[in-house]
């Protein structure tokens, strides 16, 4: 599992860095001609749809950690390996180092989050075991004479407890 979280978070470091690169070059700082698309507005919207990925490896990077769930994780990592295979595959988009190894990374990643160790960390997580418990009913009646909340048989709750309703004298004047 430490070994899936740890192979998991190499592509953070880099959805950043485009992130921040690719919102910039379509707003603040526009390049011509465009880096990846063919216009200052696909630059920014690349931005924001590698800054939407990052939330989304960084949620199933905290999911996978905390024991809650690996999918996500493996969402994420299944398609950072996709895209950068993608990458690998297109000789026009650039130089091959970083797509090799976010590929690597990635692979090893889901690899490792499949293996039963990490079954078995999901599985056996307390945040389960706590909404399991939080789920269930349970089956023992309360004692006789012991609080309960009223309902609608009880009719109107008083807001003044000790019988009478306010009995306040009117101001004079």
């Amino acid at each position: 599992m430490v070994g899936a979280i740890a192979a998991g978070v190499a592509p953070a470091p880099f959805l950043v860095t485009y992130s921040v690169v690719f919102i910039l070059h379509g707003t603040v700082f526009p390049v011509d001609p465009p880096d990846i698309t063919t216009t200052h507005g696909g630059e920014a919207l690349a931005g924001l749809v590698a800054l939407l990925f990052l939330g989304v490896i960084v949620t199933g990077l905290g999911w996978f950690l905390s024991g809650r769930s690996r999918w996500p994780f493996l969402v994420g990592q299944l398609a950072t390996l996709g895209a950068s295979i993608d990458f690998l595959v297109d000789s026009t988009s650039g130089e091959p180092e970083v797509p090799v190894i976010l590929a690597l990374a990635s692979a090893t990643a889901v690899v490792l989050g499949c293996l039963p160790a990490s079954w078995k960390w999901v599985s056996d997580s307390p945040w389960r075991a706590d909404r399991a418990a939080a789920h269930t009913v349970p089956d023992v009646e309360p004692e006789p004479g012991g609080w309960s909340a009223p309902g609608p048989e009880s009719g109107p709750i008083d807001p003044n407890p000790g019988g009478a309703h306010s009995a306040r004298a009117p101001h004079s004047a």
